[in-house]
């Protein structure tokens, strides 16, 4: 039976700085299961079920946190989660862990099993029952390119981005939708585009885009612990991490830079961070915050580790309007800060503007410039391929543009 005293016989300031917050998660915790380097050192949470480490010790700091929203504290707090301790009971329990009740010198504490998770209840999905909410995204994926779904997938397509994008994302187009409140006592009626996540080939996430000014802009129809947009699984070791504000943003950016990063969205410019999103963050050779360009997007990113690099929307308040500026420039803004190769071959200017190949001038234009070089005597074959900047004045100039890319440098 454990006996409990008023106040402990030592006080917690006179020990703190004897007992590493580190070493006391090791003892009651086991050895850590993963390090974030400066960012410290994470477990399994022992208060929920958790696939993926979400408790985190830092050591600097002296404290811990459960990124799923357990809790947080230091290293008496702990021991009054695991143990059921008093506060004057947990400083006692740490005094004697390293020898310190004596008034001996330190010693470290002997290692001991981890603790299996405390029982959580599981949260239960709000919203449609899973089955409705599959079969909408179905519905939906099936709806958009019917007739019913012409101002959706115009939308999309305004958005920057192409169909097998649209596809690959499986977004749909909703009619109407009941959807039940939390108490399930009344029902939202949405309509509009249908955006799922996935997570492992589990719905985690339905979300409808009102379109033609309804409010409010996105309703949520289903949810079952969602993580990232579209899923976790585009999170690769090694690879390049871009988190961005929105769904549209993140499919745009991931179309236009290809396999050369993984680009991901909270859904919105609220909240900190998932708990899922910090392995994945510890996984990225780099960071990068890329938020709207506007004050919730820049509080959004500043939640982000010091690490993170933010990469703004130039010319425009979020991706789409740099997309909507002229064909690749958002390759070319990212060019700055991650290898994305040449730019297309002249004659690929009939596959970018969906044109067959005697549409266009790219054939001319290797003449042209075969001909200037024997003018000035050069010898060989004209370069097919265009720099950056020539490819880019070249497609603008052919569709009737501007030249934004000149302030670009």
């Amino acid at each position: 039976m454990t006996t409990r005293t008023a106040r402990p016989s030592v006080s917690w300031n006179a020990i703190e700085s004897q007992t590493p917050i580190k070493a006391v998660a090791v003892s009651l915790l086991g050895p850590p299961e993963g390090r974030g380097g400066s960012r410290g050192l994470w477990w399994s949470c022992p208060f929920h079920e958790d696939r993926n480490p979400s408790f985190q010790v830092s050591p600097d700091r002296g404290s811990w946190k459960c990124w799923a929203g357990c809790g947080s504290g230091d290293a008496p707090a702990l021991l009054m989660r695991l143990e059921g301790l008093t506060f004057p009971e947990a400083v006692q329990r740490l005094a004697s862990m390293f020898g310190l009740d004596g008034g001996g010198g330190v010693q470290a504490p002997p290692p001991s099993k981890p603790r299996p998770p405390l029982p959580r209840p599981k949260a239960e999905p709000t919203g449609l029952p899973p089955a409705e909410a599959l079969e909408a995204v179905f519905e939906g994926e099936s709806r958009l390119w019917e007739g019913g779904g012409r101002e959706a997938l115009a939308y999309q397509r305004g958005r920057g981005l192409a169909d097998a994008t649209i596809r690959k994302a499986r977004l749909g187009f909703v009619a109407s939708l009941a959807i039940p409140s939390k108490g399930g006592d009344r029902f939202h009626r949405a309509s509009g585009i249908s955006i799922p996540w996935f997570d492992d080939g589990r719905l985690a996430l339905l979300k409808i885009r009102q379109l033609g000014g309804r409010l409010p802009k996105y309703i949520e129809a289903f949810r079952d612990r969602p993580s990232l947009h579209p899923s976790p699984a585009v999170v690769k070791p090694g690879l390049p991490l871009i988190v961005c504000e929105g769904e549209f943003d993140a499919l745009l950016l991931a179309q236009e830079l290809g396999d050369v990063a993984a680009v991901v969205t909270l859904g919105s410019a609220a909240g900190d961070p998932p708990p899922a999103a910090i392995p994945a963050v510890c996984k990225a050779t780099r960071l990068f915050t890329a938020h709207d360009a506007d004050g919730p997007g820049e509080r959004a990113a500043a939640l982000w580790p010091k690490r993170a690099e933010r990469v703004r929307p130039e010319g425009g308040k979020d991706w789409t309007d740099v997309h909507a500026g002229g064909f690749g420039r958002i390759a070319h803004l990212w060019g700055r800060f991650l290898p994305l190769g040449s730019p297309p071959r002249g004659e690929d200017f009939a596959t970018i503007r969906g044109l067959e190949p005697d549409e266009t001038d790219g054939a001319e234009a290797i003449k042209e410039r075969k001909a200037i070089m024997e003018a000035d005597g050069i010898e060989g074959e004209p370069e097919a391929s265009l720099s950056p900047a020539e490819w880019l004045a070249e497609f603008n100039r052919r569709m009737g543009r501007g030249g934004p890319f000149e302030a670009l440098p």
